[in-house]
């Protein structure tokens, strides 16, 4: 295997460890595909928004005009801790016509002692998902931005999400308020997979479904996004064929119920480093990623993907 960078943490695992890029070897799969009839730019969100550190799982929560996302920094100011001792925190910056002001930490969120990270965004009820808990693990948690009193608990998911013997690390909500997310289950087709699981009450979920070997792999699956209608997924995987190490990739659902084999997103989105973290941006032409190319400013670095609109001869 080609080793990438340095070590570095994905989708809240909350565990240090070198990670490696797989040649095609490695990967599941018979095959690499990737949709070539669209041109993409890949921006990154500059100083204001990215570290030396790892910065990471970004979403826009149009309702406040801002920006969250995930930043794993030393726990004090000028700490020189190795890369185990970092913490997850949650980061906030406002944003006026997509751009953003220079990000600071959202104060309030749980203990000092505890990791929290931003775990996926609501659109529909204005929900802010986070990840709150310790190496070991921890829980979903869902918040509303209130425009005088900042972020506030709304609910811990239960039943068929954010089991506590399992490790459940980001959820996407379809229209309806169904559940898409990543877990470790015993049950799934190896490491940490996408699972589905339908809306049963204002905090309660059904039973768990594996999506199956189509998708999941017997590597990881470690960011997931759904859209509302709940037809289309986005997710990250080191377990299909892809360019390098985590590759972001699409899949679509037929009439019948059953997913697509997911077609890889290809370059420039993808690279030979770790791509992941997919999120629509409020501009239909774009999106969020997160990605730990060395043209960043360290470590894992937030960008746009903007989509470039043909030009006719």
């Amino acid at each position: 295997m080609k080793k990438i960078g340095h070590p570095i943490v994905f989708a809240l695992f909350l565990t240090a460890g070198t990670i490696y890029a797989q040649e095609p070897d490695d990967a599941i799969g018979t095959d690499y595909t990737s949709n070539t009839s669209q041109s993409f730019r890949v921006v990154n969100l500059g100083s204001e928004i990215n570290s030396m550190y790892d910065d990471y799982s970004a979403v826009e929560v149009t309702q406040a005009g801002a920006l969250y996302f995930t930043s794993r920094q030393p726990g004090k100011a000028g700490s020189t801790k190795q890369a185990e001792k970092l913490k997850e925190q949650v980061l906030k910056a406002e944003l006026t016509d997509s751009i953003a002001s220079v990000a600071a930490p959202v104060k309030g969120l749980g203990s000092a002692k505890k990791h929290t990270a931003v775990a996926g965004y609501d659109p529909g009820k204005g929900q802010l998902f986070l990840y709150v808990g310790k190496k070991r693990g921890g829980r979903l948690v869902a918040y509303e931005n209130h425009a005088k009193k900042g972020l506030r608990h709304v609910y811990t998911p239960s039943g068929g999400v954010d089991k506590k013997i399992y490790r459940e690390t980001q959820i996407s909500l379809t229209a309806n308020g169904d559940a898409y997310f990543i877990s470790n289950h015993h049950a799934g087709q190896g490491g940490f997979d996408i699972w589905y699981a339908p809306r049963k009450g204002k905090s309660r979920f059904g039973k768990a479904i594996n999506l199956g070997p189509v998708v999941n792999t017997a590597n990881d699956e470690v960011s997931v996004y759904v859209t509302p209608d709940g037809n289309t997924l986005y997710f990250a995987s080191d377990g299909h064929i892809g360019m390098g190490g985590y590759d972001l990739f699409k899949s679509i659902k037929d009439a019948n119920g059953q997913w697509s084999r997911p077609e890889n997103l290809g370059e420039p989105i993808n690279s030979e480093y770790h791509d992941v973290f997919y999120y629509p941006s409020s501009d239909t032409l774009s999106f969020l990623m997160s990605s730990n190319r060395p043209e960043g400013f360290g470590g894992m670095d937030i960008y746009r993907v903007i989509t470039e609109l043909a030009v006719p001869d």
